[in-house]
């Protein structure tokens, strides 16, 4: 039984292989796990994770790996596997050389099918792939009160890390799509790429202008509309009763 999670070594310079066209990872792969189960308990609390980690110990999971990457999981330039979702693309700098040349570069995670990759980790180069399995809550052992218990199982598998420069593209296949600003979230080669959700998209939208700065203006201009109406109808009927009765003569 495995007692920590996995954490493959990072390359070494100049030892990065290149895959231009998806690496054929066995179906099987996803089987080959073994369990940690990690409990957390204080003040009432009590937390029990199951993880399910590559077992590096099976003689099957060799076949896992990419050919003569052991276990590093950083390729450049390279596509994700077969069948494999792409997460996070972007360009991430610009490389120039002395003559003045500038190329972009792209990276891009990648997962097996059934795992996602929910959350960007820029700085990581192998995060983990994650497939929720179950997750419970219930009440604490005492019985009653708040939800305190709660059990959790995913499944954790290092994520592929892959890289490009633009000059490379036409060596890659599938080629991926251009990255010209922003980010994608996930991408499936023979489909759109699905854009990384942003806050505040609307702010340039005439709807959001409308909704901010018109509709409280409309507002307002109401309100003092009524006030200003509601006003002089106040104080005009009175000094119009009291015309009339200063008017009237008395018969001699």
């Amino acid at each position: 039984m495995a007692s920590s999670a996995f954490s493959p070594s990072p390359n070494a310079p100049g030892s990065i292989l290149t895959f231009t066209t998806p690496f054929p990872q066995p179906a099987s792969c996803s089987s080959i796990l073994t369990t940690s189960v990690q409990v957390i308990t204080g003040y009432g609390t009590t937390a029990t994770s199951t993880y399910l980690l590559p077992d590096t110990t099976d003689a099957r999971y060799t076949a896992c790996l990419a050919p003569a990457g052991g276990d590093k999981f950083s390729f450049s330039p390279a596509v994700c596997p077969q069948s494999w979702t792409a997460w996070w693309l972007g360009w991430s700098s610009v490389d120039g050389d002395r003559r003045g040349t500038a190329a972009i570069i792209s990276t891009a995670y990648c997962c097996s099918p059934s795992f996602s990759l929910p959350e960007e980790t820029p700085d990581v180069l192998s995060p983990s792939c994650v497939q929720i399995i179950t997750a419970t809550t219930g009440p604490n052992s005492n019985g009653g009160g708040p939800v305190e218990t709660t059990a959790l199982s995913k499944a954790l598998v290092p994520a592929w890390h892959i890289s490009w420069k633009d000059t490379d593209v036409s060596t890659l296949s599938p080629q991926p799509p251009a990255i010209t600003s922003g980010r994608f979230k996930t991408w499936v080669p023979g489909s759109s790429p699905e854009p990384q959700p942003t806050q505040g998209s609307a702010l340039g939208s005439p709807l959001f202008y409308f909704l901010v700065v018109g509709l409280p203006l409309i507002v307002v201009a109401a309100i003092i509309a009524c006030l200003f109406f509601a006003c002089r109808a106040r104080f005009t009927r009175p000094q119009s009763s009291g015309r009339r009765g200063f008017g009237k003569k008395t018969p001699s």
